[in-house]
């Protein structure tokens, strides 16, 4: 071309002739050859862009014969992601477009894995986030990797099918089975998605070296298995946080994520039609409308946000400019393409995982070992016991961490207490409280968070501590199962199971805590191992064991302390005592549980160690009390009680849970006395100086004796849709599911273990039917471990009405309690009222059933983690 640029320029042997002409000839000659010059250089600059057009477009690669998609399995954590407002602005400024030179993914991070011929793309994509995230460390000088780093895509698969007991035993009764004989497919293309690699992870299975467990040896896994050895034994690096941030709603959040740790993970749903193939950009470019492919997991790993909607060459074009930059899992074939943030496929969530190489921890103590998680919508503070490993080679261990799930909620606020050295596994607090590991926080996104402690915590051989956490909403995880069939049922294809009732973790309810029966809260432990033995501290004199109470009395208000075998009270003054306070002194493992019956209230709800029982400000009288011993000790001791009634003085000793006091006489407690004792010892009648004056403990005018015990064991069980029968309940629990909308179907209810005749007796107002049985007689209703409702129909129940018969109908009133659809929790109904909704066509969600002694009044508006959230207890239109 360059003879092309002087073409038209004059000779050197004309310029004596060119001097010559006149002025006005030579400015025409001059205006004339600018033309031509101006014409020649047009020329030369669309020839020059036709030859570079043709030398950068890039024709479009063969498209493989297989491509496998459609294998993600749609997690409910997909979508409806929360959205986490900081209130301020919590990122600098963020570049228009990221990375600003392409060759970072050539040079920096791995080359891209090709999940063919299975159906692995987001175990592919999760490996993938660890490597990106492990890397971004290493660059920052919080590792030693590189672009060779390559994690094992088989062996998160595998494991996450087929699951192991952890090292430390915590996930024992958790297990994951995937029958491949029972399936058209194998494990290898029955999909998975983030959710599930996430639950894995966390546990510390993976991540592994490619070299250990080669995507090359998939097929043989499938009749062959894998070694369990590889589930916990070669992990290079732990998962500590995982992040799930709504990528349309926190969009720069997530272009904040992607800087940091190299990638976030994303599902779309694939749709050929939808990928165009951009020759100038030698890249593939996407963009859907509508939802319509396969699912698939893939890896945001840049953006642009001036990216023209021109360059979309597919059948549609977004509206406006911006897209993401893809990592694919199909090898070198659409390794990389350009995504519009308006695709529609594209689902609400970015995964973060943040994995770290050198986090200084030995032990994950963990129960969670299942594979999916749910919040628990009903508790506020939870907690686990775990049991501090003893092997030869370890003096103690130090708990610098503990790690808290949050699948549903962002901007959780926490506190992290830690008891140590418990004396009765079942209490998490009966152990030391660490004062200055307290900890507390607030999350950011919803997710998975590693907590580091205030202050390490040692932690003994052998001994049990407790993970308390306490939220300020209901919104920590606990594991769940599930099962998949095949199409008739006759065969288990995939079968999830988590370790119910195994009394490791226990919610707080009242005064105190209770074991969380439906599978193990979602928080671990982090531990270090150290050598050296701890010098156990010399044992102190041995203190006689004791109690400590004091009454709060009419025109004193609370009296001072007093101990063992004092009198808490007034005698001769006519004062009544309206509440106590009571709690075992100078021993461990040992707790102390109290009721009182309180005038124009009945019995109220057990209150122990410590807590107030009864009433103050309201001027009313105590008539009875009941008091009993739990925890790991109980059967060492015997407590002993009398009180001081009005008109009869002092009453004989009661013991373990026997009432004493007066029953429907009226009468006021104007004294008490409470003595611990060794069991099998007895305060004699004149013990402490006094005498008692009656040789019976507690009056009744009905013959009625009420018990701790209550001598009777209620429990009931919800047919609900998608679940069928779930686990029987005892009593207080909630039956059937909140938060879901899935309606309850059925019921069966029955009373055992009875101190006295009769029975459960309810019925129930069904979708179509109505009331199903007759509601005046209620010899009709179903009873004792019958079905009320209808199940294979699908019909909702509304309303349900249940009572009592019998001696038992004398004895106790049953109250109950609905969860409806659009309205929540509403209030306490009893003895054959209804409860639920009736004309508005709304679902009832679970039930909630609790027996009372007769005449006690119904349970509080906030009970047992529930909330009422009306007064309404049936409402009608």
């Amino acid at each position: 071309m360059e003879n092309e640029k002087n073409m038209d320029a004059p000779e050197s042997g004309e310029s004596s002739e060119a001097e010559r002409t006149t002025d006005e000839e030579a400015a025409e000659n001059k205006a004339e050859q600018n033309s031509d010059i101006q014409d020649n250089t047009e020329i030369k600059e669309a020839e020059e862009q036709t030859d570079i057009q043709a030398m950068t477009e890039v024709p479009e690669p063969e498209k493989p014969d297989t491509l496998s998609f459609g294998d993600y399995i749609e997690s409910d954590l997909d979508y409806n992601t929360p959205v986490y407002d900081a209130g301020i602005a919590t990122y600098a400024s963020l570049p228009s477009a990221f990375p600003d030179d392409m060759n970072v993914f050539e040079t920096t991070y791995p080359s891209n894995r090709n999940q063919n011929p299975y159906g692995t793309c987001w175990a592919v994509a999760s490996t993938g986030l660890a490597e990106f995230d492990l890397i971004n460390d290493s660059l920052a000088g919080r590792g030693s990797f590189d672009r060779s780093l390559d994690l094992s895509e088989l062996q998160l698969a595998y494991f996450t099918y087929n699951s192991v007991v952890d090292p430390l035993g915590g996930t024992e009764g958790d297990y994951t089975k995937y029958y491949n004989e029972n399936a058209s497919v194998s494990y290898l293309n029955y999909g998975g998605n983030y959710a599930m690699a996430a639950r894995r992870l966390a546990q510390w299975c993976g991540a592994v070296p490619e070299s250990l467990v080669p995507y090359s040896q998939a097929a043989a896994t499938v009749t062959g298995g894998l070694d369990s050895s590889y589930a916990y034994s070669h992990d290079v690096a732990h998962l500590e946080n995982i992040y799930m941030v709504n990528i349309r709603e926190n969009a720069s959040d997530v272009k904040q994520q992607i800087m940091e740790h190299g990638a976030v993970g994303v599902m779309y749903y694939h749709a050929d039609a939808a990928m165009g193939w951009n020759s100038a950009l030698g890249r593939y470019t996407y963009y859907d409308s509508a939802t319509t492919g396969g699912g698939h997991a893939v890896m945001i790993v840049g953006w642009d946000d001036d990216f023209s909607r021109d360059n979309f060459t597919a059948a549609e074009k977004p509206s406006e400019n911006g897209a993401w930059l893809v990592r694919n899992s199909w090898g070198l074939y659409a390794n990389y393409f350009w995504m519009s943030y308006e695709t529609v496929s594209l689902a609400d969530t970015a995964w973060v995982f943040d994995f770290a190489e050198q986090d200084d921890y030995d032990n994950n103590y963990q129960l969670d070992g299942g594979i999916m998680s749910y919040p628990d919508t009903s508790h506020r503070i939870l907690a686990n016991v775990f049991q501090a490993k003893q092997v030869a080679d370890v003096g103690s261990e130090t708990l610098k961490a503990v790690s808290l799930t949050f699948s549903k909620n962002a901007g959780v606020e926490y506190q992290v207490e830690i008891y140590t050295d418990l004396t009765d596994a079942a209490d998490p607090l009966s152990g030391t409280r660490q004062e200055a590991a307290t900890t507390t926080g607030r999350t950011t996104y919803a997710g998975t968070y590693t907590v580091s402690l205030e202050h390490t915590v040692t932690l003994k051989p052998g001994t049990a501590f407790a993970v308390v956490v306490t939220v300020d909403a209901p919104a920590l995880d606990y594991e769940q199962a599930q099962s998949v069939a095949s199409e008739d049922f006759s065969k288990t294809i995939w079968d999830c199971g988590v370790s119910v009732g195994n009394n490791k973790s226990f919610y707080y309810s009242g005064s105190r805590f209770y074991p969380f029966y439906w599978g193990n809260y979602c928080v671990k432990a982090f531990t270090s191992d150290e050598k050296e033995s701890i010098d156990p501290k010399p044992e102190p004199e041995p203190v006689p064991a004791g109690v400590r109470y004091r009454a709060h009395v009419q025109d004193y208000g609370w009296l001072d302390p007093v101990q063992n075998g004092e009198i808490g009270g007034t005698t001769g003054q006519g004062l009544r005592v309206e509440a106590f306070e009571l709690s075992t002194e100078n021993v461990d493992g040992l707790d102390v549980h109290y009721m009182s019956m309180v005038q124009g209230k009945g019995w109220q709800e057990e209150q122990g160690n410590g807590a107030v029982s009864g009433t103050t400000g309201q001027g009313r009288q105590i008539e009875a009390v009941m008091i009993s011993l739990g925890g790991q000790r109980a059967d060492q001791y015997d407590i002993w009680y009398r009180v001081h009634v009005q008109d009869y003085g002092w009453l004989s000793w009661a013991a373990d849970g026997a009432p004493a006091g007066t029953g429907e006489s009226g009468r006021r407690i104007e004294a008490m006395q409470v003595v611990l004792l060794p069991k099998g010892e007895k305060p004699d009648n004149e013990y402490g100086g006094v005498k008692s004056d009656n040789s019976q403990s507690y009056l009744s005018e009905s013959g009625f004796v009420p018990s701790m015990q209550y001598g009777y064991t209620l429990q009931y069980q919800a047919h609900v849709q998608n679940y069928g029968w779930l686990s029987t309940v005892p009593e207080g629990s909630v039956g059937g599911t909140t938060g879901k909308a899935l309606r309850m179907e059925a019921l069966k209810l029955s009373v055992d273990n009875k101190l006295y005749s009769g029975s459960v007796v309810y019925t129930t107002h069904v979708q179509d039917y109505g009331w199903l049985d007759n509601i005046y007689n209620q010899a009709s209703w179903k009873q004792d471990g019958q079905i009320s409702g209808t199940t294979g129909e699908g019909r909702r129940c509304e309303a349900v009405r249940i009572a009592l018969t019998g001696e038992l109908s004398r004895y106790y009133d049953i109250y109950y309690r609905a969860h409806a659809a659009n309205f929540g929790w509403l209030s306490w109904a009893s003895n054959g009222e209804p409860a639920g909704t009736a004309g508005y066509g709304y679902q009832m969600e679970a039930v909630q059933i609790v027996m009372r002694p007769k005449g006690s009044g119904a349970p509080a508006r906030d009970y047992q983690g529930v909330t009422s959230a009306t007064t309404a207890v049936y409402v009608a239109k």
